[in-house]
């Protein structure tokens, strides 16, 4: 049965289905059955359940606390048996996923639960009299205001009103709040709703969004890496070699960087890798490029990774292409045409020949330590001046070394 059309029937049939010290399911046949000593019984799924807050006495002359709202509001798991005439007891066991408290005639929680089949015996509308139900956990009279581990102890007063939600008054399950008018006009009692539970990027995203990363954006940036410090003065890329090298040596301002290359201190090198374009297909101007052979898991030889900036030379032109993404099972290379073409570098689309060997720029990144020692940052977009071997380096926008000038020949 539908959800609200369920829960409406707790307000329209109040008298026969919710009455006090009630537990009411709600579930649909899945049109599947079992045949069970050459009798076919239908299979029900289970998609929630109704407690109301008054439970049963016992036989204890004590028990007076009839009201159990507070452990209901902390119930994360419903079992009970079922057992009808000589058949074999069916025990559930039910895992909530949401809860809600219901006014009415008799106040009553929703439980909406991960679905549960059982075998459905008897005839529809049974009423079982004598099933008991077993919530956990089990905390009552829970009250945390003046406990040592109240997490808001000295810290709030009163929840925090929101600016965009308000209250919506239901009384009884009708379509419309009974303050739907006041609601429109923005003029509704606001709920007490932190507004930066919904509305900061970082919280909307842990908690509700989810976050999405991609070979083409996060391509090269590993998990964990090694690298060394060097002394060298960072400047932004639009300053010219020949202004860095004209300053004077005493009025340059000198920091610790941070470089992932194999040396003692960052350079710039293009080294030849193991494979070629395929002979049958040409780049082209595709964003695809063909490996020859079946050689980008081998062993031997320079490996292409997503992230690598690759060289590209032949009669047709040269050209610097950026790894996006690498299909090792079909030899394809998912790329970025024409890159650093707008850094002042040769890098003119081309239809470069048929088995034209790739180059690939050995990968250096280097970064700049942030506010504190520990955390660092790539410098993007930057020229590096390394004090100790007087290059000039020039990173691209994910903080790899794409060129380098001698700073004793600009």
């Amino acid at each position: 049965m539908n959800q609200s059309v369920f829960l409406a029937i707790h307000d329209v049939l109040s008298t026969v289905v919710n009455t006090g010290q009630t537990i009411n399911i709600n579930y649909d046949l899945t049109g599947d059955q079992i045949n069970i000593s050459g009798i076919n019984y239908d299979i029900g799924q289970i998609k929630g359940i109704t407690v109301t807050t008054l439970r049963l006495s016992n036989d204890n002359e004590n028990d007076s606390d009839f009201d159990i709202t507070t452990i209901l509001q902390q119930v994360e798991k419903i079992t009970f048996t079922i057992s009808f005439g000589s058949f074999e007891e069916q025990e559930i066991v039910l895992d909530v996923k949401n809860r809600r408290k219901v006014a009415g005639k008799n106040d009553f929680f929703y439980y909406e639960v991960d679905p549960v089949n059982f075998i459905e015996y008897w005839e529809n509308n049974t009423v079982f009299s004598s099933t008991q139900i077993f919530a956990s956990p089990v905390l009552s009279n829970v009250n945390f205001s003046f406990d040592d581990y109240n997490p808001i102890l000295n810290n709030s007063i009163a929840n925090r009103p929101s600016t965009k939600r308000q209250v919506a008054d239901r009384i009884s399950l009708d379509i419309h709040p009974s303050n739907l008018d006041t609601i429109l006009s923005q003029s509704a009692t606001p709920a007490e709703i932190p507004d930066s539970n919904y509305t900061l990027t970082g919280l909307v995203n842990s908690r509700y969004e989810g976050t999405k990363t991609d070979a083409e954006k996060f391509g090269g940036v590993l998990p964990a890496f090694t690298g060394r410090t060097f002394v060298g003065e960072q400047f932004p890329n639009v300053v010219t070699n020949l202004k860095i090298s004209s300053s004077l040596e005493q009025d340059r301002t000198y920091k610790d960087l941070f470089h992932s290359g194999e040396g003692e201190l960052p350079s710039f090198q293009i080294i030849s890798s193991s494979f070629n374009t395929d002979s049958s297909s040409t780049t082209g101007t595709s964003n695809s490029i063909v490996i020859s052979s079946n050689t980008l898991n081998a062993e031997s030889g320079s490996k292409l990774n997503s992230g690598d900036i690759i060289f590209l030379t032949s009669s047709a032109g040269e050209e610097f292409v950026r790894i996006k993404r690498i299909d090792s099972k079909n030899n394809i290379l998912t790329v970025e045409r024409q890159y650093l073409s707008d850094r002042n570098i040769t890098s003119n689309l081309s239809n470069h020949d048929a088995n034209t060997l790739i180059q690939v720029i050995k990968p250096t990144k280097i970064f700049e330590f942030g506010s504190g020692t520990t955390k660092i940052e790539l410098a993007e977009n930057a020229k590096i001046l390394v004090k100790e071997s007087r290059l000039i380096l020039e990173t691209d926008k994910y903080g790899n070394v794409f060129t380098s000038a001698s700073l004793d020949s600009v």
